[in-house]
């Protein structure tokens, strides 16, 4: 028989941070970030709780906070997450519990970077549901652990408050229905509804591409483009240069210091600016009003040849943008990028046609017919101009 593996009397198993980090993906993507988000609170809750009965019976304990502080030694065996605490007041008689302190290299925060890259609001949902299942079951009464910065939204380190949920007052009325459990059908339900809604964005976002892509076709510009793109999504859309000189815009747009706001925040070494710049990746930043205009901003980037050329960007005063918004942008850039190609090769094009022109035009014995022929291109390309021109042999 082969043997299995058992702390004291318990059977434990060895798993993958990847492992896990696949099984959130998955269920992200069928759940959505806000269901998902519950699942694993709960899941974390009911783990923190039974790992705080097993400890509190598996070893004669001399104070009661011993067993509180084996929490964090769990998570270092684990390897899920290093704990370090800066502050704990515990009082099982009168009910009184505090803690507050620093994650480092949670394997939730990496494992959601890998997948999704920065999101807007914490992510290390397993680790906070888990740390207050643990702590409510040591304290008798119920504790909310929160997750006040986070690495998976780009903050430079993790940073945790937990009390009881009488402590908080109003400031976690949005995240207790998450605590709550669910029934399955009511899970699946929802799950069909955010398949049926990802659809109808696809959709949207196609016919969108198709409005756009007929832009292009029928020889419009990039100042088309912008216009479609804005009046599509019913959104101001700013088209800048490398330097975030304003091009083209669409809408209610605000002059500001967006390109002061990328230098202040890359001297910071801000993560979502890094992913901008040297990841070159959309991404959706907060602008304050310390720049002039506080509005959150979708950016993509228009590549030529690997290399930055100009910024097309969403904004909105409130709220975020959804998958149908970032999908949309970041087809159009590559719209934009070929409208951008195409109107540079005309360019080139012309440009050699009136050097060749000028150049057979100087010789003695010119011929004829190649400069008739090259006239006609150049009035070709000077179309909405008005040419004269004499030529006599």
């Amino acid at each position: 028989m082969k043997e299995r593996y058992f702390f004291k009397d318990r059977r434990t198993i060895f798993t993958g941070a990847d492992s896990y980090g696949t099984l959130r993906k998955d269920l992200i993507s069928v759940l959505g970030h806000e269901r998902a988000k519950g699942f694993l609170l709960r899941y974390g809750w009911n783990c923190g709780v039974n790992d705080a009965k097993y400890i509190r019976e598996m070893l004669p304990w001399e104070e009661e906070l011993e067993w509180l502080l084996a929490a964090s030694k769990i998570h270092s065996i684990e390897g899920t997450v290093l704990v370090d605490s800066i502050e704990l007041r515990a009082n099982k008689e009168k009910g009184e519990f505090y803690s507050e302190g620093y994650w480092y290299h949670s394997y939730e925060a990496e494992q959601h970077i890998k997948h999704f890259g920065h999101h807007h609001e914490p992510v290390c949902s397993t680790l906070i549901g888990y740390a207050g299942g643990y702590g409510s079951y040591y304290l008798g009464r119920r504790v909310v652990f929160k997750d006040v910065e986070c690495v998976g939204k780009g903050d430079p380190y993790c940073r945790y408050i937990e009390k009881p949920i009488e402590d908080w007052g109003t400031e976690i009325n949005d995240i207790l229905p998450l605590y709550e459990e669910e029934n399955l059908s009511i899970e699946l339900d929802r799950a069909y509804r955010s398949i049926e809604k990802q659809k109808e964005d696809l959709k949207k976002a196609l016919n969108i591409n198709e409005k756009l892509s007929n832009v292009l076709i029928q020889g419009g510009g990039l100042a088309e483009i912008v216009r479609k793109l804005g009046e599509s999504l019913k959104t101001p859309v700013a088209f800048d240069d490398q330097n975030f000189n304003r091009i083209e815009s669409f809408g209610d747009y605000r002059e500001h210091e967006l390109m002061r706001y990328i230098q202040i925040s890359n001297g910071k070494r801000d993560p979502l600016i890094q992913k901008l710049m040297t990841e070159k990746r959309t991404v959706e930043l907060t602008i304050s009003e310390d720049f002039g205009w506080r509005h959150k901003r979708l950016i993509a980037l228009i590549l030529l040849k690997n290399e930055i050329c100009v910024y097309l960007s969403l904004v909105k005063e409130q709220g975020h943008f959804d998958e149908m918004e970032i999908i949309t942008l970041e087809r159009t850039a590559n719209i934009c990028a070929i409208q951008i190609l195409h109107e540079r090769s005309v360019i080139e094009v012309e440009q050699r046609v009136k050097g060749e022109f000028i150049n057979e035009l100087l010789l003695e014995n010119s011929n004829k017919k190649s400069l008739l022929y090259q006239l006609k291109l150049i009035c070709t390309f000077d179309s909405d101009k008005y040419v004269q021109m004499c030529l006599c042999f």
